[in-house]
């Protein structure tokens, strides 16, 4: 069985958010034809053939052939890491500085 996505886009629009004025549905369908027809009743059920605000301006409908889940904690985790890992860095450069200025300071014996 094949996966279809539909993509449904309202229309203008708006500049303040990802995805503002755009949805994805996965639909259940067999084919392309069927894709088509279930594509009707969602764009119907979302007020896309209504005159009114929310109208679906546009509509496409994707075959996946596959698809990659993101592991997006992982991807997170290993991006605290990275900065967790620079900010000790510049900490111990900044507290090396600062030792080697009281040993010019103090001399290099306690």
């Amino acid at each position: 069985m094949s996966r279809f996505i539909l993509v449904l886009e309202q229309g203008g629009g708006c500049d303040y958010t990802i995805g503002c004025g755009t949805k994805v549905v996965e639909l259940d369908a067999t084919d392309g034809t069927m894709a088509s027809l279930e594509a009707i009743e969602v764009i119907d059920y979302y007020g896309g053939f209504a005159p009114h605000e929310t109208r679906v301006a546009e509509a496409t409908i994707y075959k996946v052939d596959d698809a990659v889940q993101l592991d997006l904690d992982g991807i997170r985790a290993g991006r605290k890491a990275e900065a967790d890992k620079a900010k000790a860095k510049a900490k111990e450069k900044k507290e090396r500085r600062e030792f080697e200025r009281l040993q010019k300071k103090f001399g290099g014996k306690p």
